[in-house]
């Protein structure tokens, strides 16, 4: 019994990463906005929350005109999100020539106002 217990212990759970981006610094990035890329794709701004924020920019049939980007924790809505302290919020996405709602869950600094794509 005690060797069970002491590989018990032996296996709790690693740490939350240490946090590399603080709510100002997420405001600072979300105030920039690089307008300009060709593609679509994914930057890691680090970790907030113990959780990894990104920025992801997306292309739609004029690029790079109509790229936009979100911020957001890299989890799925829900009760996931809650629980890091992110609040869902709706994003309209262009896709070709029309566009879709996207829900994601974004550092409640950022607020849970429409989220402003940046436009043409």
């Amino acid at each position: 019994m005690p060797l069970l217990l002491a590989w018990m212990l032996s296996q709790q759970a690693a740490p939350w990463p240490q946090d590399t981006v603080t709510d100002a610094q997420i405001v600072a990035l979300a105030a920039r906005y690089e307008k300009g890329k060709p593609d679509t794709y994914v930057r890691d701004f680090g970790i907030h929350h113990g959780t990894r924020v990104v920025g992801e920019y997306r292309c739609s049939d004029l690029c790079p005109r109509y790229t936009t980007r979100v911020i957001h924790y890299d989890v799925a809505p829900g009760p996931q999100c809650a629980a890091i302290g992110g609040v869902e919020r709706v994003a309209m996405i262009p896709v070709a020539i029309a566009a879709r709602q996207e829900t994601y869950c974004v550092p409640a600094v950022l607020g849970t106002e429409p989220i402003d794509l940046g436009g043409s």
